[in-house]
C-alpha cells in the first residue's frame, strides 16, 4: 500500500549520536519561518548503522513531500530557508534535490573537493565562524552535492545496500536522482544558509567507500570517462619479511594504477620463496643469497615485461589508496625523471602520517592544500618507494651494479639524471606510510654495503660526500617576499642542494655558487650559476653584487676566515647579509673528551679532520663585528645530553662567570649578520 504524500509538510531528518549537537540543530530549525499552510516536523535517527541506512529509516517514516537531510552539526541560519527552497522546487519540477555546496563536474577521482565547487556556508572553527564562498550569484546545476545538508522533493531510496559507512552516500544519492532524470542544484544563495561545525572527520573507510562509488557510477562520471588511465608495474622487494610482504600485497590488491606486480625475493630464508611458488605472482628469487640493489633492480628491468611507468617499493610500505595515479601523473612532464610520494620519513609534512589509518586524512588535507600545482622539485630521493618512466632507463641507462646499498644506487642515479638535465619531484598529493622505524636497516649487511659503496662512489665521482639534502635552516634565514628578485651566492655550495631549495622558494632569485671541488661543480652547474674557485684566495670569479652570501659549514675550513668575511663586504649590496652555520667547539661532547685528555679528529662532526679554525659563541660574534657587520640573529642547534655530560657542564659553569649552559649545549650556531 502506497503512502499518502503530504504536499505541505517538511520533515527534517537528522542522524544523531551527540545529544548537545542535535538539540542545537533542532533549536535553529524551531526558529525558522514556516510559510502559511505548511507544517514541519523533526525525526532524529539514533544509532544508525550508516548514514544511508539512517536516512532511509527517516524517509520511510515520513509522509512529508519535502525532506531536509542534515548533519547534527548543521545549524540553519537563514530564517526564510523553507520558503527559499520551496521557490526553487516550484520553478522547475525536474529539480529533485538541492544542496548548499556542489561540484558542477566531479573529478575523476570521485573526490568532490579536488575540483571546483559552487555554493556557500559558514564554517565554524574553534575561534570564529568563517564565511566560505565558492559560488557566483546564479543557481547552478551540479553533478553531486555535499551531504551536510540535502533537500529533496521526491523520495528515492538511499543506497544502504552499497554504502554501509559514512562516506559517499551524498554523491551516490546525487547520481540516483540523475539516473531518474532529476536535476541536482545549488541555488542562488545570496548569503550562506547554514553553519557547518564539521569538527573531526573520520576517514578510516573513506577509500573503500570511494572505490565502491567509482565501481557503481564510474560510467556516469564524465571526468572519469575523459581521463587517461595510467598504469604501472610495481617492483616489490623483500627479504625475510614474509608476513609484511603478504600484508603489503593485500593492501595493494584493490589499488588503482597497478597493471602488474613483480616481487623480488632478495635471498629470503624464511619460506617466502615457497609461499611465492604456490601463488600466481610474477616473482624473482635470488637463491644464491642477498644481492645489491644495482643488480637487483637491473635484473627485473632486463628480464620482466614492465609498463611505461614503474614504481619501485619495499614490502612494508603502504601507499595511500589514491596515491599511485597521482604519482604517475607527476611523471607526465618531460623534465621529470623520478617522482616520490610524501611519507612519514620523507617530505616536510610527513610527520602527520602516523599509520595506515592516517593516510586517507593526510591525502584529503594535501589535496585541499595542493589543488593546483601538486609537485615540488627536489634533489633527494626515497629508495623505499619511488616512481620513474621506463624511458628514463633508455636515456640515462641502467643502475650501476658495482653499488649495493639502495640509497647509494639511487643517489648515483640521481646524479646521472642531473647531468642529463632531468629532475625529480615530491608529489604532494601522493603519500605512503613506511612501517619501519626511522633509520632501521632492512639488511644486516647494510654497513658493509655502505663502506664498499663509498670507495666506489669516491672513485666514480671524485667526491667523499654526496649531499642532496638542503640546509633548510640556512634557507629560513632568508626573509624576502616570494616574488622578489634578488641574488644569493653560496660559498662551498657542494652539489647545489641549498641553492636548489632557495630557487624553489624564491623563483625570481638568481642563485650563484662557488666550490673548490671541480667534480661537485660539474653537477651543481646544472642547478645554478656555479663556478670553481677558492675563496681563501680572497677573490671570486663573479662580478655581481649579492643580497645574501651563505657559508654552510665552510668558515671553519678556511685558513683566513676573518679576511674572507671582511672581503665579502665588497661583494654585498648595501644592507646585504651573510648567513653562516658554524660548529661550536665548546660543545659539551668536546669538553667531555678534553677532560679525559683526548681531542680526536674524525671524518665528520665537530672535530672533522679538515677543520682548520674552531669557534665558540664569543669568537663568532667577534668575527663578524670586527669585520664590519651587525649580528642580527644567532641561534643554536641542540641535541640531548647524557647525564654525565650534564654533570660536567654544571661543574664547568661554576668555574666561570662568562659562560651559560646554552654555550655548552649548542652543537652548531646559525648566524645572520648584516653589512654595516
Amino acid at each position: 500500500m502506497s503512502k499518502v504524500v503530504r504536499d505541505k509538510e517538511v520533515c527534517f531528518i537528522i542522524c544523531s549520536n551527540d545529544q548537545l549537537y542535535t538539540e542545537e540543530c533542532i533549536y535553529y530549525i524551531a526558529h525558522l519561518h514556516v510559510p502559511d499552510g505548511y507544517q514541519i516536523n523533526v525525526l532524529t535517527i539514533e544509532d544508525a548503522k550508516s548514514m544511508a541506512a539512517g536516512y532511509n529509516e527517516g524517509m520511510y517514516a515520513s509522509d512529508a513531500k519535502y525532506k531536509v537531510y542534515l548533519h547534527q552539526d548543521v545549524f540553519i541560519v537563514n530564517k526564510n530557508f523553507i520558503q527559499d527552497f520551496l521557490d526553487v522546487f516550484r520553478q522547475d519540477e525536474t529539480i529533485g534535490m538541492i544542496g548548499m555546496i556542489g561540484a558542477p563536474r566531479l573529478p575523476a577521482s570521485g573526490v568532490m573537493w579536488e575540483g571546483p565547487r559552487k555554493g556557500a556556508l559558514y564554517k565554524w572553527t574553534a575561534q570564529q565562524t568563517e564565511e566560505i564562498w565558492m559560488s557566483d550569484d546564479a543557481q547552478t546545476e551540479v553533478e553531486v552535492i555535499d551531504g551536510f545538508l540535502m533537500i529533496t522533493q521526491y523520495d528515492i531510496p538511499w543506497r544502504e545496500d552499497l554504502f554501509d559507512q559514512w562516506d559517499f552516500y551524498d554523491c551516490a544519492q546525487s547520481k540516483e536522482f540523475a539516473r531518474r532524470g532529476y536535476k541536482v542544484v545549488v541555488p542562488k544563495l545570496g548569503k550562506p544558509w547554514c553553519i557547518h561545525d564539521s569538527g573531526f572527520v573520520s576517514l578510516m573507510n573513506y577509500d573503500k567507500e570511494r572505490l565502491k562509488f567509482i565501481k557503481e557510477y564510474g560510467q556516469e562520471i564524465p571526468a572519469l570517462q575523459d581521463k587517461e588511465v595510467l598504469k604501472a608495474t610495481v617492483i616489490l622487494s623483500t627479504c625475510n619479511r614474509k608476513v609484511q610482504l603478504q600484508d603489503t600485497l593485500e593492501w595493494l590488491s584493490d589499488m588503482e594504477g597497478i597493471s602488474n606486480i613483480v616481487i623480488v625475493d632478495n635471498g629470503s630464508t624464511d619460506g617466502t620463496a615457497d609461499w611465492l611458488a604456490s601463488r600466481s605472482y610474477e616473482y624473482l628469487w635470488f637463491d644464491e643469497g642477498i644481492q645489491g640493489y644495482g643488480r637487483l633492480w637491473n635484473t627485473v628491468l632486463e628480464n620482466f615485461a614492465v609498463e611505461e611507468h614503474i614504481i619501485f617499493m619495499e614490502a612494508g610500505v603502504y601507499p595511500g589508496k589514491e596515491s599511485l595515479p597521482e604519482l604517475l601523473s607527476a611523471l607526465c612532464t618531460d623534465s621529470v625523471g623520478v617522482a616520490n610520494p610524501v611519507t612519514n620519513y620523507y617530505g616536510d609534512d610527513g610527520n602527520a602520517i602516523t599509520g595506515r589509518d592516517a593516510l586517507a586524512m593526510f591525502a584529503r588535507d594535501e589535496r585541499i592544500r595542493h589543488s593546483g600545482n601538486a609537485s615540488c622539485r627536489t634533489l633527494s630521493s626515497n629508495w623505499r618507494i619511488w616512481a620513474a618512466r621506463k624511458e628514463l632507463f633508455e636515456n640515462v641507462g641502467l643502475f650501476r651494479e658495482e653499488l649495493q646499498s639502495p640509497d647509494n644506487v639511487l643517489t648515483d642515479y640521481v646524479l646521472r639524471m642531473i647531468q642529463n638535465n632531468l629532475g625529480q619531484v615530491i608529489c604532494q598529493r601522493a603519500c605512503a606510510w613506511e612501517s619501519f622505524s626511522q633509520g632501521e636497516e632492512i639488511y644486516a649487511v647494510a654497513w658493509q654495503w655502505q663502506a664498499e659503496d663509498r670507495t666506489f662512489m669516491k672513485a666514480a665521482w671524485g667526491m667523499n660526500y654526496f649531499n642532496l639534502r638542503p640546509n633548510k635552516t640556512l634557507v629560513k634565514y632568508i626573509k624576502e617576499p616570494s616574488e622578489r628578485e634578488f641574488k644569493v651566492l653560496e660559498v662551498g655550495c657542494d652539489l647545489g642542494a641549498t641553492l636548489f631549495e632557495i630557487k624553489s622558494c624564491y623563483p625570481n632569485c638568481q642563485t650563484y655558487g662557488l666550490d673548490i671541488n671541480e667534480a661537485a661543480v660539474d653537477i651543481a652547474r646544472h642547478i645554478a650559476r656555479v663556478k670553481y674557485g677558492n675563496i681563501d684566495e680572497l677573490s671570486i670569479p663573479f662580478k655581481e653584487k649579492f643580497d645574501y652570501i651563505i657559508f654552510g659549514d665552510v668558515l671553519e675550513h678556511l685558513r683566513h676566515p676573518e679576511e674572507v668575511v671582511r672581503m665579502c663586504r665588497e661583494l654585498l649590496h648595501e644592507n646585504g647579509y651573510i648567513i653562516a652555520s658554524i660548529p661550536n667547539v665548546m660543545h659539551i661532547s668536546v669538553m667531555e673528551e678534553l677532560i679525559e685528555g683526548r681531542f680526536r679528529y674524525s671524518d665528520t662532526g665537530l672535530l672533522d679532520r679538515t677543520h682548520i679554525h674552531f669557534f665558540t659563541y664569543y669568537e663568532i660574534m667577534s668575527l663578524f663585528q670586527e669585520a664590519g657587520y651587525e649580528v642580527k640573529d644567532i641561534n643554536g642547534t641542540v641535541f640531548n645530553l647524557s647525564n654525565r655530560q650534564r654533570e660536567i657542564m654544571n661543574i664547568l659553569l661554576k668555574l666561570s662567570k662568562n659562560t651559560e649552559a646554552w654555550m655548552y649545549e649548542t652543537f652548531q650556531y646559525t648566524v645572520k649578520a648584516q653589512k654595516r
